[in-house]
């Protein structure tokens, strides 16, 4: 979760996260919350934005999903002035809500990506490795339900060849976009996300090479269907993140197409994402992206990239 405004971090866990007061005032339950966000320092306020990794007791998510039913008052007593503690909790809650807060991230990442192409029981394979990409990410909470995410990255990557072949040729940047919404009213312990993703790489002529042709590249341009999930944890006593999640092509654009077959590449893509805050601001990540696509060959992509990044608010 991420504190809606700056405040002690007892009144966002009785607040926001709607921890009783008995155990906001229990050392034991806030010595728990400071060991799994070391990055908060004791007696300091929480800066508005600030994500917090907090462990939600389960018998609390029962209160949660009450709220959530709660019987709105009717016209004549909105005027009124709360009398009792609920109604006070209540009013509460719904200023918190309506306090919405953005959060902006850079990133850094080198990654090395493996390419295999098959055609007509021929293989080739090629590196195509990425030493600097660059990019930002955007949340936006919509309400306690629902929150938009999206991120856009820039690559550049390195001048190569095929395995069967002295030839090399120099590499287009690879660039991406992605949007997904995520949906947190369900009473799971991860929070789904469906979206589109677009990206941009390249792959080499490897079909056209039996006709004698020059090592080349060809850039294609593809629109994704997206769903997976996303989850806040602790890994050994550590804050942690993860986000996983599918993608169905389907929109293609190549910039140019295939002497032997005019088929554009279609597939899927599965991408995997953990990071843990390292200090202050800073966060260290690993990502794994795998392409599984059909078009002028048979292709398969692996990029694994590790890298840092930076939260602004």
């Amino acid at each position: 979760m991420y504190a809606k405004k700056k405040t002690s971090l007892k009144n966002i866990l009785y607040y926001q996260a709607g921890i009783p007061k008995k155990l906001v005032n229990d050392n034991k339950f806030i010595d728990s919350v400071y060991e799994k966000n070391p990055f908060l320092e004791r007696g300091e306020l929480v800066n508005k934005g600030q994500q917090l990794y907090i462990e939600v007791p389960y018998s609390l998510k029962f209160v949660r999903f009450l709220r959530k039913r709660r019987i709105k008052p009717k016209k004549r007593q909105i005027a009124s002035t709360p009398k009792t503690y609920s109604e006070i909790k209540i009013s509460k809650d719904n200023f918190l809500e309506n306090d919405k807060t953005w959060s902006l991230s850079s990133f850094y990442t080198t990654s090395v990506g493996s390419f295999n192409e098959e055609v007509n029981g021929v293989s080739a394979t090629s590196n195509q490795n990425s030493p600097i990409t660059v990019g930002a990410s955007l949340g936006i909470p919509i309400n306690n339900d629902y929150s938009f995410s999206g991120s856009l990255y820039f690559s550049t990557i390195e001048e190569t060849g095929v395995s069967d072949s002295s030839e090399s040729a120099s590499i287009p940047a690879e660039y991406g976009v992605t949007t997904h919404f995520n949906i947190n009213r369900f009473n799971i312990p991860i929070t789904p996300f469906i979206g589109l993703d677009y990206e941009s790489f390249s792959t080499f002529n490897t079909d056209e090479r039996f006709l004698g042709e020059k090592l080349s590249t060809r850039e294609h341009n593809i629109l994704y269907g997206s769903f997976g999930f996303s989850k806040l944890f602790t890994l050994f006593k550590r804050p942690a993140y993860i986000k996983a999640g599918v993608s169905q092509s389907f929109v293609t654009k190549s910039s140019r197409k295939s002497l032997l077959n005019s088929k554009e590449f279609s597939g899927q893509k599965l991408i995997f994402f953990f990071s843990t805050p390292v200090v202050k601001n800073f966060s260290a990540h690993f990502l794994f992206k795998q392409h599984l696509m059909e078009g002028p060959t048979s292709l398969s992509i692996s990029r694994y990239g590790l890298g840092v990044s930076y939260k602004f608010f």
